[in-house]
């Protein structure tokens, strides 16, 4: 199987350990000699979220994270760092779990680190909506009349009644020299999910340097907490241009990361045509793909939410022009949810796309489910085409729902036309397949099950 549309060509590397990621996120922070700019959904340690309750004994991923950036603009206080968080991470003490501070953003900010609310009015959504009030934020721009202090609770409040997010989850340094493209939050609770990364340089960096740089440009619009310097020298960041290609430079493995994997284990990194997808092309490019599958063809597929029915539909066609097709999902137990909320997600989530794989199970066509009470989530968002032709690598952060492709959420994307990257994820993947299962039989809910309540969870509850 091989792509139409050659890409051009950059250093990639695939990484599936989970200690190996975060190894890799502290490579590039060492590396960094002129700017750091991460974007990142959830930045939040155990109790620093709304909805999520702690998880205890689990390895502090995110102060760890913070803690490096913390130390590296200690060290190079000429280096720009910012951090830009979707307001799913709270900026108030008062409205997490633990109900006090400092959050690990603020440690963030109290270095002297950017840290910005993510502008999110450029996503999909409703603009004639009125009810609630508290989804009225973007009407006649009466955002821009909310104190600064107020600013991240009103529009994480608007944001929940729209179900948009910024749920971009990269890292990029010296504008474009190097990107990290990953399906990992910087969350306590995840620091041992299956996860991936895409490690990538120029010129694919320099794409995933643009959307940062846009995402900056947004949210300088926005009330953020920012004197004029700080807001200026973003500003300055922001207007760079993407960088030229060099090596990157690694570090010692950091032994603490050992608690959650094997930080020596960061993957090769070697030439390929890599190609940078923004929100609305994943999709499409996924479609494409697998109207292109045919005998002969795998492809392999893994995503925690999947409730995009037409989607899965082209899985199924895929199947029936003689792919061998293989989708993963979760049980989202290891979400660490309220009990009526967890109720909600283990009944409901995904169960359109359950049913309809029970339906259309075959020699070609098999979805199992990865079990997830030990804690540990399958949380990769990957498909693999593979062929006597070629192999490819279509993933990034986007979970297989409407709203990840539809605009309503911020996503990054990447083709890799790697057979290495490639291998690296199905060697990932066949270990999770063989410790899942097929869905158990049962059969379908009633009306009112279907288009109600199913239709309410695929639209209002968020996804990681």
């Amino acid at each position: 199987m091989t792509r139409d549309r050659p890409s051009p060509v950059s250093h990639v590397g695939y990484v599936a350990d989970a200690a190996a990621i975060a190894q890799t996120f502290r490579d590039l922070i060492e590396a960094a000699r002129s700017s750091i700019v991460l974007q990142m959904y959830m930045f939040a340690g155990n109790g620093e979220t709304e909805a999520l309750r702690r998880r205890e004994g689990i390895f502090p991923y995110a102060r760890t994270v913070a803690e490096w950036l913390v130390a590296r603009r200690e060290r190079s206080p000429e280096l720009d760092i910012v951090v830009v968080l979707d307001t799913q991470t709270l900026d108030d003490p008062r409205l997490t779990r633990n109900k006090a501070g400092p959050l690990t953003r603020q440690i963030l900010a109290h270095a002297g680190i950017p840290v910005l609310h993510a502008n999110l009015f450029g996503t999909a959504f409703d603009r004639g909506r009125r009810f609630p009030s508290a989804a009225r934020l973007h009407h006649d721009e009466r955002w821009r009349a909310v104190p600064e202090e107020g600013y991240g609770r009103a529009q994480q409040r608007w944001q929940t009644w729209h179900n948009v997010e910024d749920h971009r989850k990269n890292l990029v340094i010296d504008e474009g020299a190097w990107a990290a493209v990953t399906s990992h939050n910087f969350l306590d609770i995840a620091a041992d999910w299956h996860e991936n990364l895409f490690l990538v340089g120029a010129p694919a960096a320099g794409a995933v340097w643009e959307q940062a740089r846009a995402a900056l440009e947004g949210a300088l619009e926005l009330p953020q907490r920012l004197d004029e310097a700080a807001r200026a020298r973003v500003a300055a960041l922001a207007s760079r241009g993407p960088s030229r290609p060099r090596p990157l430079e690694r570090t010692e493995p950091v032994e603490a990361l050992r608690a959650i994997g094997d930080p020596a284990a960061v993957g090769a990194v070697q030439e390929a045509p890599v190609e940078v997808l923004t929100t609305l092309e994943i999709r499409p490019r996924l479609i494409e793909s697998l109207r292109a599958a045919g005998p002969g063809d795998r492809v392999c597929a893994a995503s925690p939410w999947f409730s995009d029915s037409e989607l899965l539909e082209a899985f199924a066609a895929a199947a029936e022009q003689g792919a061998d097709v293989a989708i993963l999902i979760d049980d989202l137990v290891s979400l660490p949810l309220g009990p009526v909320q967890s109720w909600v997600i283990q009944k409901l989530a995904n169960l359109r796309v359950i049913e309809r794989a029970r339906a259309i199970a075959g020699p070609r066509f098999e979805l199992r489910i990865h079990p997830s009470a030990g804690g540990q989530m399958m949380h990769l968002k990957t498909a693999a085409f593979v062929g006597p032709r070629g192999a490819y690598l279509v993933g990034g952060q986007a979970n297989y729902t409407p709203n990840s492709f539809s605009g309503a959420w911020l996503e990054t994307g990447l083709v890799v036309d790697d057979r290495a990257a490639t291998d690296g994820f199905l060697a990932q993947f066949a270990a999770l397949w063989d410790a899942s299962m097929p869905p158990a039989p049962g059969g379908a809910p009633g009306r009112f099950a279907r288009r109600t309540l199913l239709g309410l969870v695929e639209r209002t509850l968020f996804r990681f």
